[in-house]
């Protein structure tokens, strides 16, 4: 499963954060929900979550995501004008802009 990158920033409080999702395998069958946050810049603090099955991380990973979204998270996805973009995943707008103007 692809992660989930969320961030939250807003230049007049200094807030620049991150929040990742993942779903991944661990040794003993289970499956494991990775939370990564922090700082965008930092490694940040990461936490697992054992699940029985996969079924029942996705759902707790869709459920931890709607919470960050209503908390002002947002993803890449989750932008329709390009300034929320711009803000929120600096590296896709950028490549955008470069497909935009046919320099990629």
């Amino acid at each position: 499963m692809t992660p989930l990158h969320l961030r939250r920033i807003d230049p007049v409080r200094n807030m620049r954060r991150f929040y990742r999702l993942d779903i991944q395998p661990d040794l003993f069958g289970r499956i494991l929900l990775m939370k990564q946050w922090d700082r965008v810049g930092t490694q940040g603090h990461m936490m697992a979550e054992s699940y029985e099955s996969e079924d029942l991380a996705i759902v707790a990973l869709q459920r931890q995501a709607e919470s960050k979204r209503r908390r002002g998270y947002a993803g890449a996805g989750d932008c329709a004008n390009p300034q929320c973009l711009a803000q929120h995943d600096p590296e896709a707008y950028a490549m955008i802009q470069l497909k935009l103007s046919g320099s990629v």
